[in-house]
């Protein structure tokens, strides 16, 4: 697998770096009737990257035999290994197999990249992604059943899958599972914050999540039967009461200034501690990374003068502004930025 990692990015930068062999695959791409797909670069930090490497590679894999074959050893000793490493058998099933693996586990990752993620959603999302590892063990996914008609094809004589190939697909995608076991070690009390969350639940049921408040107290630390009681107090009083369901309703309703006085968080303090340990809980560390994003792309070697507070502020509506909010500013702008000084422009208009 590493070796066919390497594999991935030596053929990327063939043909990144280099016109003419870009130019030369796109050519042989469009005689054989397929997309002109360009080979990605398969970062080792991102599935996202690697999946659309790997798609790239199988889905223009009779291209890139061809136009490696278009290349003699004296002249192209690069194109050469490369050519003779996508010839090997066995590395043909391994690229499918991760052909195979791959979209399920960006999925996973695109679901934890969501502004908003449904906390009930995430041992249902986990679990179905391991389910779909166990069965890629022993049963082939749709690009390796297609395995000896893409070899045949491409020239290569489709034999039947080596040891190696067998050793090295359960042992991936066993340490594959086992990684995504520990990344969701606390999935179970995930599972039980979500009971919180009743934006789907048009009837309430009686004793409606009491099994996961029993986990949400002993995980934080609060007395069982106090946090049960309260919890079944706050039940009856939104069944009574034609609110929202959200957890965004509820914080608002144990915090927000309007609703303070009506002493909701006297009543259930319980309650709004478990709410408030959902709403901040960090499902993933994609918005953070968005943030370091936006941070690159703002405070260029050109804006490099820029000064923290200004930043903060330039950052904080990048982030936070939707299109409405974001023309507010920006018309409050324009009136301060012509309100300082005497502007050319505006004289210019009068």
């Amino acid at each position: 697998m590493k070796k066919l990692d390497e594999t991935l990015d030596h053929l990327h930068k063939y043909y990144k770096y280099s016109a003419k062999n870009a130019a030369s695959l796109k050519e042989v791409q469009k005689a054989f009737d397929e997309a002109p797909l360009s080979i990605q670069q398969a970062k080792h930090h991102r599935w996202l990257s690697h999946e659309k490497a790997v798609s790239s590679i199988v889905r223009s894999y009779k291209s890139l035999i061809a136009d490696l074959e278009s290349s003699s050893i004296s002249k192209d000793p690069v194109g050469n290994g490369l050519l003779k490493n996508l010839q090997d058998t066995t590395n043909v099933r391994l690229l499918l197999l991760l052909a195979d693996v791959l979209p399920h586990v960006t999925g996973l990752s695109l679901f934890f990249q969501r502004r908003s993620v449904h906390l009930g959603m995430v041992r249902p999302m986990v679990e179905k992604t391991l389910q779909i590892l166990d069965n890629r063990k022993t049963n082939d996914g749709p690009w390796l059943q297609k395995a000896g008609k893409l070899m045949t094809d491409s020239g290569i004589d489709a034999d039947q899958p080596s040891l190696a190939f067998t050793k090295a697909r359960c042992s991936f995608l066993d340490t594959l599972r086992d990684n995504i076991k520990d990344r969701f070690a606390d999935s179970d009390i995930i599972d039980s914050l979500s009971v919180l969350d009743l934006t789907d639940q048009e009837e309430i049921p009686s004793f409606y999540g009491d099994m996961e408040m029993e986990a949400v107290a002993q995980h934080f630390s609060m007395e069982p039967e106090t946090l049960a009681c309260q919890w079944q107090g706050f039940l009856e009083l939104i069944k009574l009461s034609s609110v929202p369901k959200s957890m965004d309703y509820f914080l608002e309703l144990f915090y927000g200034e309007k609703h303070t006085a009506k002493g909701i968080l006297d009543q259930f303090p319980l309650v709004a501690k478990a709410v408030s340990a959902a709403s901040v809980l960090p499902v993933s560390t994609a918005e953070v990374e968005r943030v370091f994003s936006q941070l690159k792309l703002m405070k260029t070697d050109h804006r490099c003068s820029l000064k923290t507070s200004r930043v903060d502020q330039l950052l904080n509506i990048k982030l936070n502004c939707d299109d409405i909010l974001f023309a507010k500013v920006a018309q409050a702008v324009i009136r301060d930025f012509f309100g300082m000084k005497n502007r050319r422009i505006v004289q210019l208009c009068k």
